[in-house]
């Protein structure tokens, strides 16, 4: 069952007013718009991003592939050249570089800049964007399902927050966990975590938070 779809943008409308109500506070009805804090977010990406490749010596000293090694090519495109990236350029570090694990067709679990609009059908959790009919739909079962080719995701429901897990056949591991601000109910918190396998040059851990301002805050304040 494909999980990407395109809806009409009124047919999308019309199945946001007919979402039953809960109480997860980070997928309601109505379904909520959560507008990413683009500044603090590319902020964090950067520092994130500097720290992740500041381990990277330490984990090869560790055992993982030279700079200028024989690390294995990648597949369509999620890995890196045959023989691994060429070693000494910063740019070539840079293209392969820990913050490239968040590959596109990841962003719509959290989107660097971008309006991030969830709602929930009783038997799932759609992912979407205001200004687009594109739609991701991951089962409340926990199920894994296949939103790219070789790119496979599922959505944890807990108690203390939604978890969304995606994996590549090239090793690379993503999770995102939403969380609320127990101070301030329309401020969104999502945790990225992302690991590449060993052999891999985009191996290690990418860490940042992304944060989102719900929507409708301020009618809902005034």
């Amino acid at each position: 069952m494909p999980v990407r779809r395109r809806c009409p943008p009124l047919l999308l409308l019309v199945l946001m007013l007919q979402v039953p109500a809960f109480a997860q506070q980070v997928a309601t009805d109505p379904p909520t718009q959560w507008q990413a804090d683009a500044k603090a977010n590319k902020k964090a990406a950067k520092q994130a991003e500097k720290a992740a490749e500041r381990a990277l010596p330490r984990q090869k000293a560790a055992g993982g592939p030279a700079p200028d090694g024989a690390g294995p090519g990648g597949q369509g495109g999620e890995g890196g050249p045959p023989g691994g990236a060429p070693g000494g350029g910063s740019g070539a570090r840079r293209a392969s570089g820990p913050l490239q694990m968040l590959r596109p067709e990841m962003e719509f679990a959290a989107p660097l800049t971008d309006t991030l609009l969830l709602y929930r059908t009783r038997e799932s959790v759609v992912f979407g964007r205001p200004d687009s009919s594109d739609v991701v739909i991951l089962p409340l079962s926990g199920a894994r399902v296949q939103i790219a080719p070789g790119v496979q995701a599922l959505l944890h429901d807990n108690p203390d927050g939604m978890l969304v897990e995606i994996s590549a056949s090239n090793g690379i591991r993503v999770s995102y966990r939403y969380t609320t601000d127990a101070q301030d109910a329309d401020r969104l918190r999502v945790h990225i975590r992302a690991e590449g396998h060993a052999e891999s040059q985009r191996g290690g851990v990418f860490e940042v938070d992304r944060v989102y301002r719900r929507g409708n805050a301020a009618k809902r304040k005034g």
